[in-house]
Order: structure tokens, then sequence, then C-alpha cells
């Protein structure tokens, strides 16, 4: 018998590249390399030749066993670029990336601002908030609200009768509501 492999959260790393780095303009980025192909497109958009003709690293799991000294290399290359480069050859390569933004900079992400991509949703006090919606498509149809949340007591009657008990006894309106309360204490 061998022996069971830790589970993945408890390893120290499972693959060659996937962390975060400056880039040359201050920005953090995350990215991955996860297989010996991402690995030799990463080392050729960075000018890593020399990591690629390595005899230590033609293989995933010495690529993994190296990043002590590997990492560091990998950094070094990302801050000599500046993000947008980095952005526009990953995404025309396929390796995996995302920019690391401020909270408020969602505001700005081209993803957020589809159409549906930052729903607003109504606030008990009539206002309305913007958040993130969800981020897929189904059948090239974005998935959109369904996020609103009823105001406290504005549909008791329906949860209570969605578990099976009568209209009559779910009270047949939204339980405590304020015109409820006050009307019955009239």
């Amino acid at each position: 018998m061998g022996i069971e492999p830790p589970p993945m959260p408890d390893r120290d790393f499972s693959w060659p590249v996937y962390d975060i780095f400056r880039t040359g303009d201050g920005s953090s980025m995350f990215i991955g390399a996860v297989t010996e192909k991402q690995w030799s497109i990463l080392c050729r958009l960075l000018d890593l030749q020399q990591l690629l003709d390595d005899p230590r690293l033609q293989i995933r799991t010495d690529q993994i066993e190296a990043r002590s000294w590997t990492i560091p290399v990998f950094r070094d290359a990302v801050a000599r670029k500046v993000s947008e480069e980095l952005v526009q050859a990953f995404e025309a390569e396929g390796i995996p990336f995302a920019r690391i933004a401020r909270p408020a900079e969602m505001y700005e992400d081209p993803q957020a601002n589809w159409p549906d991509g930052m729903p607003a949703s109504p606030l008990p006090d009539g206002g309305a908030m913007r958040a993130p919606g969800m981020p897929f498509e189904i059948d090239r149809t974005r998935i959109a609200g369904g996020m609103d949340v009823p105001a406290l007591g504005n549909a008791t009657s329906e949860v209570l009768m969605s578990f099976g008990l009568s209209q009559e006894c779910a009270g047949g309106r939204s339980a405590g509501s304020k015109e409820e309360t006050n009307s019955e204490s009239a």
C-alpha cells in the first residue's frame, strides 16, 4: 500500500505556478500554470527560455518541487511587464489569471458591466443597491434576477404555506408587518 496524499488545502503546493505577483505598473495579479503546456506558454510569454531549457524542469512534478527557486524567477519576470500587456497575452494564450483589485474597482470591471452584470436590488427604504450578478450564462443567456431579498415579514404566509400550513393557520397575510401590529392593537 502507498501513502495517501493529503487533501489539496493541506498540501504545500499542487501546481508549478499558482500565485499572486506584482506587475511592473504596481498592479497585483494572480497567475496560474497548472499543466506542462501552460508552464511552457507562461515561460515563453515572460521570456524565461532558461526555465524551458533547464533539464530539471521538464515534467510537472519537477516544476512543483522547484517552486522555491522558480517562483522568484517568475516574480522578477512579471515585475518587468505591465499588467495590460500581461492581460492581453494571457487571454490570447489561455493562461489562467485574474487581476486583483480593490472592491470599489469591481464597478469598472468589464465582466460586471455586461448587461445584468451589476443588477440593482431594491432596499426596504425604497432605495436600491448594485451588487455583482451571477457570472455565467446558460444557452447564451446571462442569469439575472432572483437576488432581491423581500422585506422582513413580506413573505411569511407564503413560506409557512410552503411547509404545509393552511392559509388560515399561516395567517393569510404577511405576519409581523407594522400595519398588522398597529391594527391588531387598536
